[in-house]
């Protein structure tokens, strides 16, 4: 029973907005919207929906988006895959320098002082997605994964 008391609490306030949207604005300015919508209205969502900012807000989402997990994949794959290699001498160093930098990251001041002043992209949609090129994280599980491969397989490529 104090489950569902507790997940009425949390999902209650999500679902007033919903109702909320859906409501008549007078009637939600009165108090009288409470469970379900009155003075049912689709006119909010019709006057954000012709606000040109949300198209730009969600077309800047679609690109970071792509543009992002593209750069990321394509930069992290094959560094995870030379660092799983045995064979590659100064794996253990480059290793410990991109762990070194997952536990102490500069920070938000740093980050933004490096890509508007010294690499001069202020404004672009790579000073959003140049920093987030390489994961650490995502960097050491591929590593894992490409070391956990049996040696057959690379003989048989």
């Amino acid at each position: 029973m104090l489950i569902v008391a507790i997940v009425a609490v949390v999902i209650y306030p999500i679902w007033f907005i919903v109702v909320a949207s859906f409501s008549d604005q007078t009637q939600v300015s009165a108090g009288n919207v409470t469970v379900w919508p009155k003075g049912f209205t689709v006119a909010g969502y019709i006057r954000v929906f012709q606000d040109s900012r949300i198209w730009t807000g969600y077309t800047n989402t679609i690109l970071y988006t792509v543009f992002g997990t593209a750069l990321n994949l394509i930069v992290t794959l094959p560094a995870a895959f030379g660092l799983s290699r045995v064979e590659f001498k100064p794996r253990r160093v480059i290793l410990f320098l991109f762990t070194f930098t997952m536990y102490f990251a500069g920070g938000l001041i740093p980050n933004y002082i490096l890509v508007t002043q010294w690499l001069h992209l202020g404004d672009t949609v790579w000073a959003v997605v140049l920093p987030g090129a390489i994961s650490t994280f995502n960097l050491l599980l591929m590593k894992s994964f490409f070391a956990g491969l049996p040696g057959e397989l690379e003989e048989a490529a």
